[in-house]
């Protein structure tokens, strides 16, 4: 499953000197109904935003890098 936000960079995952707080997460690309939020919790290699997504209540134990879609980070 995909989760998705309209939120970010033209292309490219958000970046670390990006500095978006609370990103809102999408069921799909064509429907914006909010299912959850992503809070930055850090950053990967290449100064990526590292987040952790709460979707319907329940947060996700990975953390993702956000860009159009949303995707886990490698470990």
């Amino acid at each position: 499953m995909g989760y998705y936000t309209d939120l970010g960079p033209g292309s490219g995952p958000i970046l670390r000197r990006d500095r978006y707080g609370a990103i809102g997460v999408m069921q799909a690309r064509d429907d914006h109904s909010p299912i959850g939020m992503a809070l930055s919790v850090g950053w990967g290699e290449g100064g990526v935003a590292l987040r952790k997504l709460t979707i319907h209540v329940a947060e996700l134990t990975r953390r993702w890098v956000v860009d159009s879609e949303s995707r886990p980070a490698r470990a």
